[in-house]
């Protein structure tokens, strides 16, 4: 998520289902929320962006076309106002311009602000892009990524900052924990834009991508307001049944720690990183340099507020080479605040 602060009020983009955070954060400075506008219609989390704009009153943006659920063919259910190819907005002296960029889902926008900041959800990522399967049409969608990144995106100034939804590897974090880098630098060290033709372009996509996770068909659906779901059912659906599982066990039996739904007494460690307070991507950031402080076989203990890092961690470890995640807890503090406690092992 990213939130514009300007003389006018806020504009929050992208914003996830927990809302009050973005509430919290503008009404801490003064500043109300004037628009909310989405990429596109999620579908790897639950969007809080039309309870976000019901919330505050204010305007919420999304491209039409992509208020529709691909495989239902089904209507959202909510109001927002549409953003076509090209149409401007503005605010206390910030403009966005938006830019057609289809590819990970059928209506994608990227937007560029004051032509120096380009926010591109989940287009383009600082070394890769977003997968264009997730409404089942990943051959053809392709072919709109391959239009987008290699053609759509050069209207954009080489110098504007690329400011992305998500990223693929911890690597690509700056000093100061943020994922961000020149366009232009963009395109010639993210290895999936090297030159290559339109097909081989599409062969490569369609050879790397994972597994379809079943349940981002119903994480689409939440999002479009087409199916209601309870916290739990949300948060099932985010973290996976697994993870909130130990959740719930360990919020039922706290003072317990569990590894995989089992109590044990204790998980021994060499070093511990306290980063309450940290919000995503930060607590990985830290971990992520403390580790390298490691000898092989030692383990770090690294004690965070949000809830985000019980997933942010398991990715971690599934795509890291030199770590192992040992064990997750999650206990309660004194003034009884969740923390979520992560115990990671230096492996190489």
């Amino acid at each position: 998520s990213y939130i514009v602060l300007t003389s006018a009020g806020s504009i929050v983009i992208d914003p996830s289902r927990h809302v009050k955070n973005y509430l919290e954060f503008t009404g801490a400075r003064g500043s109300e929320i004037r628009m909310v506008i989405d990429t596109h219609a999620h579908a790897d989390h639950i969007s809080g962006g039309a309870t976000l704009s019901q919330a505050a009153q204010a305007r919420y943006f999304l491209h039409p076309f992509d208020a529709i659920h691909q495989m239902d063919a089904l209507r959202a259910r909510f109001q927002f106002e549409p953003l076509w190819d090209g149409k401007e907005l503005e605010l206390g002296g910030v403009t966005i311009r938006t830019i057609h960029t289809p590819g990970h889902t059928l209506d994608e926008i990227s937007l560029l602000l004051n032509e120096k900041y380009l926010l591109t959800g989940d287009t383009l990522f600082i070394r890769s892009a977003g997968r264009p399967d997730l409404g089942g049409k990943g051959e053809s969608w392709s072919h709109d990524m391959y239009a987008t990144v290699f053609h759509r995106l050069l209207s954009v100034p080489a110098t504007a900052t690329v400011l992305p939804g998500h990223y693929s590897d911890l690597a690509e974090a700056n000093d100061d924990g943020t994922f961000a880098a020149r366009l232009d630098e963009v395109l010639k060290t993210n290895d999936l834009l090297r030159p290559r033709t339109e097909q081989e372009f599409v062969q490569h996509i369609m050879s790397s991508l994972p597994e379809f996770p079943k349940q981002y068909v119903d994480i689409k659906r939440i999002n479009l307001g087409l199916h209601p779901a309870d916290e739990e059912k949300q948060s099932e659906l985010e973290l996976g049944k697994n993870a909130c599982a130990l959740a719930k066990h360990n919020r039922e039996n706290l003072g317990q720690s569990t590894s995989q739904g089992v109590p044990v007494t204790s998980v021994s460690f060499d070093k511990e990183l306290d980063v309450r307070g940290a919000k995503c991507p930060m607590p990985i950031v830290k971990a992520r340099k403390e580790v390298l402080g490691l000898t092989t076989g030692q383990v770090l203990k690294v004690i965070s507020t949000d809830p985000g890092s019980m997933l942010d961690f398991q990715g971690w470890a599934k795509m890291a080479q030199n770590i192992e995640l040992v064990n997750q807890e999650i206990s309660r503090d004194d003034g009884g605040k969740d923390l979520y406690i992560h115990f990671v092992r230096r492996s190489a």
